[in-house]
């Protein structure tokens, strides 16, 4: 039998079916008797309403409830709401606020603490009548409530073997950075990396920078392209900034919003104002500052035509005129007129992917990335047929790839190959794999549409408003919320390729094509419309999703019926606009499912917000400096959301919003909420701070088992025992990733053992990744930190736990990477203890922080087993008293010792170079080389050698140990000419020498046996005081700078005679040697090319 929406299209196709006629007869009659219905709920005031539900109809208002909901989800077919008639879907549109209105009543009514008796017994008391529902009013009432439910139950008798069931969505196998796979570009990355970095051969069309336009028709694979150019690693290195706009817009071409992408590229956090719009003149004046001196790379991606002129873009590119010559700019763009009017010197066309190479891109994503012996002979001669039929367009191999990979059927495939798709256009290639999508997703991506081109999804984001509007469809599974539902088809439709990964810095966005976005555009046309800048082309009366700029929301009642709107979302406008809400407006918007004003700039909300009863995801503006307290009856909200606000707290009523599961705002604000134990759907992050007084114990957090980000839990010193610890149940928080346990003052007076009572109740669940306890008092760690239970425990912080004197077995921990221990005042030793039982403590540990242990002064080594064999950082600062030290395991690459007993100052790093294994060591005592610090590893791998003596002898020992050393720096040492000899015969392979602060130095000595020097390029030697000789100078054969510097005793007669045999110096500066007047005659090299005399003798 056919599920409902399909048969509502069947009929409409063919005129009649019995069944869709008879459902027609229900559906008219349920939808008749609910607008009475409703009229009269509307009619009542709180407390008739109150006595209404209070008066035995709340179970029929409930059972009600429930069948609608059922009629409802059968009727929606997954999400084809595409496919019924427009006066069914009203019907069912007014059945959802149906449902919506009795869920309201019910929670705003419910019984709770007597409070429902309490206000009977005052209207009885105060006798007056328009309280109290007449016995007529409530018979009225309480027959038309039967009713509804009567034909709900008929309606759904009609259809109740029609059930659909959704299939899981199935197992996504395509590797996160498999998103990312690119065919058959290699040649065309080189070339244009060559053409970026070269200078170019004809005459600049600008003196600072050169415009490189890759022209290419759409799917080709430009910005693709553009992004791998952008990421490739002698581009990072050639330019010192990169930055990237994405300047197709459906509106025109902004020039503040360009101008601010290429801000934000550069600096994500680039600050704008919370009380005004950013002005032109402003951001350009940043952008110049930012390019300043300074050579670039900008991408300018999907320049159109239409939306570009010559003048707008000259005057975007105006400030970057500051920036260093050699800058590029790389543009990207299907039309071909664009280079010429850009006055760009030369053009790269891009052509299409050769057939193997789409083969494998279209497998690549059929396959889901993995192998392919699941793969029979049969489908893969299928899908090369498919392969070579797709013109060589990458995102049609992506789009079908991802649509094949959703099944193994032969006949599926075949279906696709005999499709009429491979002509010019790749639209039909899309529109196919659209019509492939499972039905719950068609309504999630045609969502989408509401979102300019080239719009930065946030997924987090996005899935909560799929989930207001309804979109998301329970399965009823225990391991499973909606939150992850929603994630699944976020990820089944990245996997298709509906949406692409884009990385920037540390965070991860998602867009769509800008062929995509068509698509979205096309199959929403009726649903979803978006108004941007006050122009629109078509206003169908049909669409209930609305995306407005602020500018045209007062001409909303133009293009849409207000009181249909599901959705609306206020986009960013460039025309600046004071305009506030009104009452009104909010009450002709009453059905609103989401709200969205987060790119707008009001200032305040009316209190008529309140009557957005339907409401689930409501977004504030950044300007808002007063949320109104009347947000507090949203009892449906499930997501409130504001970043940067002006506001100073939160409604006093924010508790009475018990459906709210995400709490989008700084933890500040969630840390003065009292009472938020009665938002026990609350997800994301919580700041709680525990108080004397009701509703800021411990006891609030009991109920709160769904968080699944952050608690940070403040102000541990008022709990009273250890018994009101345990109330909070932090073990039974599953989902919870990180948790903060702090108390106020690490100096407290308290009762003995109090703190550790209280810890030990305090015991996080295991599925706890970062774990960050302060100011805790007691004398031992809590049990549960010895535990496997904490298995994937990643990060611990122990700060200012300054009466802790044994370390607990952290090293039985088996993910913990991140260890950080800081004010522990207390431990004098660490030992086996310290380590656990296993054959390798630590299996995972990357980074190690000891700071402050004034009492420590042992660090035993000697434990069973391997310890530490991924460790890579290594931080000792603040030990006094430490004399003992184990080896560094041979991983490590960033040590860090500072004011130690064992050593004043050491720092090891990896130097900034792509030649990671290379190290820099600088070290105040040389000594240490010998004390078997070191694994001969470390030693081998410096390459940059920087020793401070000051008081400490130095010894050559050891030196030679360094085999790949090229850089020394010797500096305040009691260094001898002989001493001096023989560290330059152990270091045979030196690059560069400075020599600073060493005052017992004469001259630049060297060991008889060695003729001649072959790689030193760069000698230093500032403030020698009794340097006067350089009579070795000549065996420094590839010497190409030298540098002298305050150095009294140098003269002519200390450069040797044969001085201008040093036939590579290329620089040569003497400054301040005060008895300097001349070099001898004709005894510069005649290679030099640069000479600086500066502070020498006045004559």
């Amino acid at each position: 039998m056919a599920l409902p929406s399909r048969r509502w299209a069947g009929a409409v196709e063919s005129g009649v079916d019995p069944v869709a006629e008879a459902w027609a007869k229900l559906l008219r009659s349920l939808s008749q008797a609910m607008a009475r219905l409703r009229v009269q709920m509307e009619s009542f005031d709180d407390a008739q309403m109150r006595w209404a539900l209070a008066a035995g109809v709340r179970a029929k208002a409930q059972l009600l409830a429930s069948r609608l909901a059922q009629i409802l989800a059968l009727f929606w077919d997954e999400g084809q709401r595409a496919a019924l008639p427009a006066c069914v879907r009203d019907a069912l549109y007014g059945m959802e606020d149906m449902v919506d209105d009795l869920e309201y009543h019910m929670l705003k009514f419910q019984p709770h603490q007597q409070e429902v008796r309490c206000n009977l017994l005052i209207s009885l008391v105060n006798l007056r009548y328009r309280f109290i529902i007449s016995y007529a009013s409530r018979s009225r009432f309480l027959k038309d409530l039967d009713f509804v439910a009567s034909e709900a139950g008929s309606l759904l008798s009609a259809m109740h073997k029609l059930e659909p069931t959704a299939p899981p969505l199935p197992a996504l196998l395509l590797a996160d950075d498999d998103h990312q796979v690119v065919f058959g570009r290699h040649k065309e990355v080189t070339d244009i990396v060559r053409m970026l970095i070269d200078p170019p051969a004809s005459h600049h069309h600008h003196p600072t920078y050169d415009i490189l336009p890759i022209v290419g028709m759409g799917g080709v694979g430009k910005t693709t392209l553009a992004n791998l150019v952008y990421d490739d690693a002698k581009v990072k290195q050639h330019f010192e900034l990169r930055l990237w706009a994405s300047v197709s817009t459906s509106g025109g071409f902004h020039k503040i919003d360009i101008t601010e992408q290429i801000l934000r590229s550069a600096n994500p956090t680039y600050p704008a104002s919370i009380h005004s719009e950013p002005t032109l003149d402003m951001l350009q004046f940043h952008l110049s500052q930012l390019v300043a001196s300074k050579r670039f790379l900008l991408v300018l991606d999907d320049i159109r035509e239409e939306s570009f002129t010559s003048m707008a873009c000259q005057e975007i590119l105006s400030p970057l005129s500051s920036a260093e010559k050699g800058s590029r700019i790389l543009v990207t763009t299907t039309t071909a007129s664009v280079p010429a009017m850009l006055g760009a010197s030369c053009t790269y066309h891009l052509n299409v992917l050769d057939i193997e190479d789409l083969w494998s891109l279209l497998k690549k994503y059929a396959f889901h990335g993995g192998p392919t012996h699941d793969s029979t002979q049969e489908l893969e001669e299928i899908g090369r047929n498919i392969a070579s039929k797709l013109k060589g367009l990458p995102l049609a191999a992506k789009m079908l790839g991802g649509l094949l990979g959703a099944t193994k059927s032969t006949k599926t495939w075949m279906n696709v190959l005999d499709k009429e798709l491979y002509g010019d256009s790749i639209l039909p290639v899309l529109e196919l794999s659209y019509s492939y999508l499972p039905r719950r997703l068609k309504q999630c991506f045609s969502f989408c549409s509401l979102f300019p081109r080239n719009y930065k999804f946030n997924k987090r984001v996005l899935i909560q408003l799929w989930m207001a509007q309804g979109f998301v469809q329970s399965q009823n599974s225990a391991d499973k919320n909606m939150e992850d539902l929603a994630e699944d088809y976020f990820e089944e439709l990245l996997s298709r390729s509906f949406f692409d990964v884009r990385r920037e810095a540390c965070e991860t966005h998602y867009v769509m094509h800008d062929l995509v976005h068509d698509l979205a555009q096309s199959v929403s046309a009726d649903q979803c419309l978006r108004v941007e800048h006050g122009m629109i082309s078509e206003k169908p009366s049909t669409a209930r999703y609305v995306s407005v700029t602020q500018d045209g929301l007062q001409g909303l009642g133009s293009f849409c019926k207000p009181e249909n709107l599901r959705t609306l979302i206020v986009l960013r406008s460039f025309i600046f606009s004071s305009s506030c809400f009104q009452d009104e407006f909010f009450r002709k918007i009453r059905n609103l499912r989401v709200l969205d004003l987060s790119c707008s700039n009001f200032v305040q909300l009316p209190n008529s917000i309140g009557e957005l009863v339907h409401l689930r995801y409501l977004s504030l503006p950044r300007t808002l400096n007063m949320l109104p307290e009347s947000v507090s009856k949203l009892l449906h909200l499930e997501s409130l959301c504001f970043h940067k606000c002006s506001l100073e707290k939160l409604p006093a009523g924010i508790t009475m919003l018990v459906n709210l599961r995400h709490l989008n705002t700084a933890t500040r604000f969630i840390a003065q909420v009292s009472g938020i134990g009665r938002l026990v759907n609350l997800q994301g992050s919580v700041e709680f701070h525990v108080k004397k007084g009701v509703g800021c114990t411990l006891e609030e957090l009991k109920g709160l088992k769904d968080l699944r980000g952050k608690l940070k839990i403040k102000g541990l010193d008022n709990v009273l025992s250890k018994e009101a610890a345990s109330k909070a149940e932090l073990y039974k928080k599953r989902h919870l990733r990180e948790l903060s346990l702090e108390w106020n003052s690490a100096s407290r007076n308290l009762v003995l053992d109090a703190d550790a009572g209280i810890l030990e109740n305090l015991q996080p669940p295991s599925s706890i990744k970062e774990l960050h306890i302060k100011r805790y008092q007691g004398a031992i760690c809590p049990s549960w930190l010895q535990l496997s239970s904490l298995e994937q425990l990643q990060s611990l912080d122990l700060i200012n736990c300054r009466n802790l004197e044994i370390l607990p077995p952290l090293g039985l921990l088996p993910s913990l990477k991140y260890l950080c221990m800081k004010e522990l005042c207390t431990v004098n030793q660490i030992g086996h203890e310290f380590y656990g039982d296993d054959d390798v403590p630590f299996p995972s540990l990357i980074m190690l922080v000891f700071d402050d242990f004034p009492s420590l002064f042992d660090w035993s080594g000697e434990v069973k087993g391997n310890p530490f064999p991924h460790l890579q950082k290594l931080t000792l600062i603040d030990c006094p008293n430490l004399v003992q030290v184990p080896p560094l395991p041979p991983s490590v690459s960033d040590v860090t010792m500072e004011r130690t007993a064992l050593i004043s100052y050491l720092r090891l790093a990896r130097l900034s170079s792509p030649r990671s294994d290379m190290l820099t060591l600088d070290v105040r005592n040389i000594s240490i080389l010998c004390w078997g610090l070191f694994h001969q590893l470390h030693l081998e791998s410096v390459i940059s050698l920087k020793i401070e003596g000051r008081e400490t002898p130095f010894a050559t020992k050891g030196l030679c140990s360094f085999t790949s050393l090229q850089r020394l720096q010797l500096c305040q040492f009691d260094l001898t000419d002989n001493t001096l000899s023989g560290t330059l015969y152990a270091l045979p392979s030196l690059c560069s020498l400075e020599m600073i602060d060493l005052p017992n130095i004469t001259s630049l000595s060297v060991p008889s046996d060695i003729d001649f020097f072959p790689k030193l390029a760069e000698l230093y030697i500032c403030n020698c005081l009794l340097f006067a000789s350089l009579d070795s100078l000549h065996i420094f054969i590839s010497l190409k700078r030298l540098v002298i510097e305050r150095c009294p005793k140098l003269t002519a007669g200390s450069f040797p005679a044969n001085f201008k045999n040093l036939t590579s110096l290329k620089v040569l500066s003497i400054s301040h040697c005060k008895d300097f007047q001349s070099f001898p005659v004709g005894s510069v090299p005649p290679s030099l090319e640069a000479l600086h005399l500066v502070g020498c003798h006045q004559s």
